[in-house]
């Protein structure tokens, strides 16, 4: 079965690695890609904060999907046009949490928790690429 957090959280690792090798010279070309990965991460976690009330995070679907589309244009200088693409796709098909969080019955609070968790991991990979991109020489 098709788990877009499962997806989520490999796009974020993926990244924090590639971004562990990479340098990047230009002071404001960097801040900008740290921003960028942080505005990912604040997405996802603000998605998991709503869950964590039972509620639905309307609109973050449509963010997560323009920040994907945003991807390839945003880092493929630094990784490549093909594996930009590949993370594009991955986001792309794990922007979808909404729904799968709204299929679970609220009363199921285990599965949902751990959907959060899930969820707040994969914000953490990326908060974490934007740190160590701003702690890069």
């Amino acid at each position: 079965m098709f788990d877009p957090l499962s997806l989520l959280l490999e796009a974020g690792k993926t990244i924090l690695k590639l971004f562990g090798k990479v340098q990047i010279k230009n002071a404001t070309r960097k801040e900008k890609v740290a921003d960028y990965f942080n505005e990912i991460a604040k997405t996802i976690n603000d998605a998991a904060q709503v869950f964590k009330k039972d509620e639905i995070p309307h609109g973050s679907c449509a963010k997560m999907e323009h920040l994907a589309k945003l991807l390839p244009e945003s880092i493929e200088d630094f990784i490549g046009k093909q594996k930009a693409k590949e993370l594009q796709d991955m986001l792309l098909q794990a922007y979808h949490i909404e729904t799968i969080m709204y299929r679970i019955p609220k009363k199921d609070k285990k599965e949902r928790d751990a959907n959060v968790a899930k969820m707040e991991q994969a914000a953490g990979y990326f908060e974490a690429t934007a740190i160590s991109l701003r702690a890069s020489g």
